[in-house]
């Protein structure tokens, strides 16, 4: 057993960096490069669990909304910038003139949640912070399953590519046939204006896109989580004057904490962090029946699934083994037509181990392989105990219907143990040899008919299209390393893992922390980029 040390980064950057070489070992990812790996690799089932839309709402009485629906178009409008969100953009900006002011205004999003209405009547709209799904700026692996659910509907597919919804809403033209999945979200919207939110002095003297500003996408999956617990909006709108009526040192600032009784705010949370901080999460759609009319009213005909064990299990069944890839598929486009899978979670993710079987040390090698048989046996226990994996999880077993995943798990650790270069075949049919791979592109859909984007062959799209920077000082701002000092100062190669929007460098070598402690931080407390918070910012909530 070992010890290890911990830094955050996406999983994209995670799993490149194994490519690269550059003193990168492992990794926890749910999708391999783009481009493939170029050296052998094995991808381990690890866990199965995924991303929740979390929101912070209060409704007409001023108490706690509990049960928002959502489907894949509502999520395509709110990462679209498509919602003007404030007067002055409106009057201004005549590409979204005629859209809804912001989400609570948006006949879709009123019909599936009928519960708010009271609460925002028609004119009476929340702004910035309902305009906006709060997200992570860079790449992550979240942000490749989001989007790859949002290309699957026909409904978000057909709007994105320039057909108003049947209440008229069309797409920000800036986004229009943007192609999808991709797995860091881009801030393309101009619109740029002095006026366009009142009076502010730092617009006035220095005007900058308004949309982008209310994104304000955040570094890391585990601040967007923060922000969901307090209600905290990043929009980036009020002018900062630290000497008035100086100039000197203006700046954009969030707008903060919302006043409670008063809040609006969704964001993309992974499902470890919802249970453990106690975040209300939507249920999203998944199937529409073909009696459902297209311009509705209620949620008559349309399935949703919210994130439970059970929901989660019936996505993990719709897994298919792809054995060009190595990996298990969550085929979005059955999810959302097979009547079997009517109460599959739309959000689930299957998260690997990713490790070379070739060019270890041996006593690195014999680490890892030592983890993932932990990994393929008892680590897959439901509970709150070291080593086991608590709500947000699912454990990868025979019983839940994952054998086959397990078994893999377990072959994979041999793999690793022999260093040979080989991977073997999902089907346990043994080891097969694995050449370095060339780049291949294979289309996929982009959305509204726009022209197929290559891709890898598992869809992931990293950093396709151009991307606008925030102007946002949160997401600007470069991702930083907070780690776990090795306190035995061992000298051996550093190991990176990643683990949905988080990352874990492990120091192989003297023996120390007890391995199945490496789930529980790296998966229960990093896993999908979860936060740690301070004692006393959990005892002000509650």
């Amino acid at each position: 057993r070992y010890s290890f040390t911990h830094v955050q980064v996406g999983e994209p950057q995670a799993a490149n960096g194994i490519n690269s070489g550059a003193g990168i070992e492992a990794a926890f990812v749910s999708y391999r490069p783009t481009a493939g790996w170029v050296k052998p690799v094995v991808m381990a089932p690890t866990v199965v669990t995924g991303f929740a839309i979390a929101y912070d709402i209060a409704d007409a009485s001023r108490n706690e909304f509990t049960s928002l629906r959502l489907n894949a178009r509502l999520l395509a409008k709110l990462l679209t910038e498509s919602y003007p969100a404030l007067n002055g953009v409106r009057d201004g900006y005549p590409a979204l003139a005629n859209n809804p002011q912001d989400l609570t205004q948006d006949p879709e999003f009123r019909a599936l949640n009928p519960g708010l209405n009271a609460r925002f009547p028609i004119g009476n709209y929340f702004g910035p912070a309902a305009a906006t799904i709060l997200t992570m700026a860079g790449g992550t692996d979240v942000t490749t399953a989001l989007t790859s659910y949002i290309n699957a509907d026909p409904q978000a597919h057909a709007w994105l590519g320039g057909t108003p919804d049947p209440w008229g809403m069309v797409v920000n033209p800036n986004y229009k046939a943007i192609a999808l999945p991709v797995s860091s979200w881009p801030l393309l919207d101009t619109f740029a204006s002095s006026t366009a939110i009142g009076s502010n002095p730092c617009l006035e003297a220095n005007p900058v896109p308004i949309l982008p500003l209310i994104a304000a996408p955040l570094s890391r999956l585990s601040r967007v989580t923060q922000d969901m617990q307090f209600a905290i909006s990043n929009s980036q709108l009020s002018c900062s004057l630290p000497n008035p009526p100086s100039f000197d040192g203006a700046k954009l600032v969030a707008n903060g904490r919302q006043t409670p009784g008063e809040q609006f705010m969704l964001g993309i949370v992974p499902l470890g962090d919802a249970a453990r901080y106690s975040l209300q999460t939507a249920a999203l759609q998944v199937q529409v029946a073909a009696s459902a009319p297209d311009k509705f009213t209620d949620a008559t005909g349309r399935s949703f699934a919210e994130p439970t064990q059970a929901s989660l299990k019936a996505a993990a069944h719709l897994f298919t083994p792809d054995n060009t890839t190595h990996m298990w598929d969550l085929p979005y486009e059955s999810l959302l037509t097979n009547p079997a899978a009517s109460g599959a979670y739309p959000g689930t993710m299957l998260v690997y181990t990713a490790v070379p079987t070739q060019g270890l040390s041996q006593a690195d090698a014999a680490h890892y392989a030592q983890f993932l048989h932990f990994v393929a046996t008892t680590g897959q226990q439901s509970g709150t105990g070291n080593g086991q994996l608590p709500v947000g999880f699912l454990p990868i077993t025979a019983v839940d219907g994952l054998g086959a995943l397990a078994k893999y798990a377990d072959a994979a650790a041999t793999a690793v143990q022999a260093q040979a270069g080989t991977v073997p075949a999902l089907d346990g049919s043994g080891a097969i040899p694995t050449p370095t791979p060339t780049p291949t592109a294979t289309p996929t859909k982009s959305s509204g008919g726009g022209s197929p984007t290559p891709t890898g062959s598992n869809g992931s799209n990293s950093g396709s299209g151009s991307t606008t920077p925030s102007p946002s000082a949160s997401a600007a701002t470069p991702k930083t390393s907070a780690s776990i000092a090795n306190p035995r100062g061992s000298s051996t190669p550093t190991v990176l893992i990643s683990a949905s929007g988080l990352t874990t460098v492990v120091s192989s070598g003297a023996i120390g922390l007890a391995l199945n402690y490496l789930v529980l931080l790296a998966l229960v407390g990093g896993l999908m980029a979860g936060a740690v918070f301070a004692k006393s910012a959990w005892q002000a909530r509650r």
